[in-house]
C-alpha cells in the first residue's frame, strides 16, 4: 500500500519554474517534477497528513485511515498545483510573454528582441498580428482550437485545466454506463434466444418430433445455461429450473453431468466485454454524438453471435428413450415447467428493461455535463488567445 500511494503522489505534477533553454532572443520555462515531500508536505500541507498518506505513520494520531488520509492529501495537493499553474500562466501573460498550454512553458524575449505570438523577433521584422482586425491565431480557431487547448497535452491530470480534468472524469463515468447499457441489452438478447429455443423444444415435445430432435434441444438449453453466469453458479430462476441438478428431471442427470464435465473445457460465460466497450466508447467521445456513442457496438448481433458459437461446440449426448421422452413430456410440459421458466425470463427481461430507462436518463445527463465542460474549455482558450493577441 505504501508503495501504491507513493507512485500515485509522484505521478501528480507538481510545477517549478527554470529555465529549460536560454537562445540568443529567448527564455523559455517550463514545469518540472519535484519531490513532493520537500515542496508540498511541509510548506504547504502538515506533515503528518503525508506521513499518514504515503507510510502509513501518524494515522492514529489524525483519526483517520490511511486511504482517506491520501485522499485528502491527493485532492489538496492537486487544487494547489492547479492555482500555481494558474497564476505562472498569468504571471507569463503580464511580463508580455508567451504561454504554450499544451507545453506549459513560458516564451520570453530577450537582448531586445520582440514578441509576435509565440516567436522572438528583431524590431521591426514583426509580422501582421491582425487581418481584417480579426487576429490571424483566431482566423481558425474553431476547427483548430482543440491543438491549443489542454485536450492536446501529455501532462498529468494535475497539470490540465479544471475543465479538462472534469470533462475527462465525466468521459469515465459515461463510458462505463453506456457498457452497462449495452451489456444490460446483451443480456436481454441472449434470455430472448433462449425463449425462442424453449419455444421450438416445447413444440417437438409436444408433437411427433423424434428423439434426436428434442434431445438436441434440451441438451442446447443445458449447455447454453452452463455457460451464462448464473447458470455457472447453480443459481435458478428462468430457463435455469429446466436443467440444474437440483431442480432439473433425473432423466436428465447423465446428460447434463456430461454437459458440466465438458463445459470447462470449452469456453468461459456469455457475457458483454465492459472493458472493451468503455475503451472503444472513450476513444470515439471526441466530436461524436451520444447516439453514436450508444451505437458504438451492437450488442445483440453480439449476442446472436455468441450464442451461436457456444451452441457449435455442445458436446455429444445419448440419444434420449421413449421412455425418458415420456417422462419430459411430464414434467416439462404437462406440470407446465416450459412455460414457468419462459414466464420467469419475459419477468427477468422486463426488470432489466426497467433499469434501461433509469441507465438511459442518466446517460443523457452525463453526455450534457460533458460536452459542457468541453465548451467551458474552448472558452477558456479563446480568451487566453485573445488575451495575447492584444499583447
Amino acid at each position: 500500500m505504501k508503495q501504491i500511494l507513493a507512485a500515485v503522489m509522484f505521478l501528480s505534477v507538481l510545477f517549478s519554474i527554470q529555465p529549460e533553454v536560454s537562445l540568443a532572443a529567448k527564455e523559455v520555462t517550463k514545469f518540472q517534477v519535484p519531490d513532493p515531500n520537500k515542496d508540498f508536505c511541509g510548506p504547504e500541507m502538515q506533515a503528518a497528513f503525508c506521513q499518514c498518506a504515503l507510510y502509513g505513520n501518524s494515522c492514529d494520531v489524525m483519526k483517520m485511515t490511511q486511504e482517506n488520509a491520501f485522499s485528502f492529501v491527493d485532492r489538496e495537493f492537486r487544487a494547489w498545483v492547479a492555482n500555481r499553474i494558474k497564476e505562472t500562466a498569468e504571471q507569463c501573460i503580464i511580463d508580455d510573454g508567451y504561454w504554450n498550454t499544451a507545453t506549459r512553458q513560458c516564451i520570453r524575449c530577450t537582448d531586445g528582441d520582440v514578441r509576435n505570438g509565440n516567436k522572438c523577433l528583431p524590431p521591426g521584422s514583426e509580422v501582421i498580428t491582425e487581418v481584417d482586425g480579426q487576429c490571424r491565431m483566431l482566423l481558425d480557431f474553431a476547427k483548430d482550437w482543440k491543438q491549443y487547448s489542454d485536450f492536446n497535452s501529455t501532462t498529468a491530470d494535475s497539470g490540465v485545466s479544471s475543465e479538462v480534468n472534469e470533462y475527462n472524469r465525466i468521459l469515465d463515468i459515461l463510458a462505463q454506463k453506456i457498457s452497462e447499457v449495452q451489456a444490460t441489452i446483451y443480456n436481454m438478447e441472449v434470455d430472448k434466444l433462449v425463449r425462442a429455443k424453449l419455444h421450438a423444444y416445447k413444440t417437438s415435445l409436444s408433437g411427433t418430433a423424434d428423439r434426436a430432435i428434442i434431445t438436441k434441444y434440451i441438451f442446447d438449453v443445458a449447455w447454453i445455461t452452463y455457460h451464462t453466469e448464473k447458470g455457472a453458479t447453480n443459481e435458478v430462476g428462468s430457463y435455469r429450473t429446466l436443467v440444474l441438478p437440483d431442480t432439473a428431471t433425473k432423466v436428465l442427470s447423465d446428460g447434463i453431468a456430461s454437459v458440466q464435465q465438458a463445459r470447462s473445457d470449452v469456453i468461459g460465460y456469455l457475457e458483454f466485454d465492459k472493458n472493451l466497450a468503455v475503451e472503444k466508447i472513450k476513444s470515439l467521445a471526441w466530436g461524436s454524438s451520444l447516439q453514436a456513442l450508444r451505437d458504438s457496438f451492437d450488442p445483440k448481433s453480439i449476442a446472436q453471435q455468441a450464442l451461436s458459437d457456444t451452441e457449435s461446440k455442445v458436446p455429444a449426448v445419448s440419444e434420449l428413450t421413449e421412455e425418458q421422452v415420456a417422462i419430459l413430456r411430464e414434467q416439462h410440459i404437462q406440470n407446465l415447467a416450459i412455460d414457468k421458466a419462459v414466464a420467469e425470463s419475459y419477468a427477468e427481461n422486463a426488470q432489466r428493461r426497467q433499469k434501461l430507462l433509469g441507465l438511459e436518463k442518466e446517460v443523457s445527463d452525463l453526455y450534457s455535463e460533458m460536452e459542457e465542460w468541453r465548451s467551458k474549455e474552448y472558452v477558456r482558450v479563446k480568451s487566453e488567445m485573445e488575451t495575447s493577441c492584444q499583447k
